[in-house]
């Protein structure tokens, strides 16, 4: 895709919604797109002496150009280091033996 090099105009879509996810679902990627697919659990209602079940639902699935998995690992990226600074997020040591 060429992308041209002078900066392009974003143009706002107010009729857009928010859509919540509270975990990823299935996701591919071939040479072209990656694919991911954004979900949101709901629990059933609990009984007694029950464990607790639910279903994860998908809501939303996004196709994205290379160039846009990319630009969403860097904000990802940054969004991680906010909410380690802010206290939302805690750092962790990555294992230092062999990986299996």
């Amino acid at each position: 895709m060429n992308i041209p090099q002078d900066p392009l105009k974003y143009v706002e879509r107010p009729e857009l919604t928010d859509i919540y996810s509270d975990n990823i679902g299935r996701g591919s990627s071939d040479a072209q797109i990656t694919r991911i697919e954004f979900c949101v659990t709901r629990l059933d209602e609990p009984g007694p002496k029950k464990k607790v079940t639910g279903k994860v639902y998908p809501v939303s699935r996004i196709a994205l150009h290379p160039n846009a998995v990319v630009t969403l690992h860097k904000q990802l990226s940054h969004f991680i280091q906010v909410m380690i600074k802010n206290g939302i997020l805690k750092k962790e040591e990555l294992p230092t033996g062999p990986i299996n």
